[in-house]
């Protein structure tokens, strides 16, 4: 089952892309249309990255571990094209508003 939950505030905890998640399928189609599934929101029209001012388009898998290829840890958070890449960015905020929905 899908834990959901929302940053509320900013905070200094960093994110980042999650590594190996290309071929990752889930029931429902997309991870767009899984985070919209459980998230209860529409879907945002600005990426959730604290200072990107670009279009949100992918449910992306973002993690806070330091093992990138944690499943456990992994999330589903509305990211554009270019904040979507593990190479675009080491590590970065979420925006206020974000919400997040688990892998799992």
């Amino acid at each position: 089952m899908s834990t959901v939950f929302q940053i509320n505030q900013f905070n200094s905890t960093y994110w980042r892309n999650a590594k190996g998640t290309w071929r990752d399928t889930n029931a429902i189609g997309t991870w767009k249309d899984y985070w919209l599934e459980h998230s209860d929101m529409k879907f945002p029209l600005m990426c959730s990255v604290i200072g990107c001012a670009n279009r949100a388009v992918y449910g992306a898998h973002v993690t806070q571990s330091e093992d990138v290829f944690d499943k456990d840890a992994m999330y589903i958070a509305p990211l554009c094209r270019y904040c979507n890449n593990p190479m675009s960015m080491l590590y970065f905020n979420l925006a206020v508003g974000t919400r997040l929905v688990s892998v799992k």
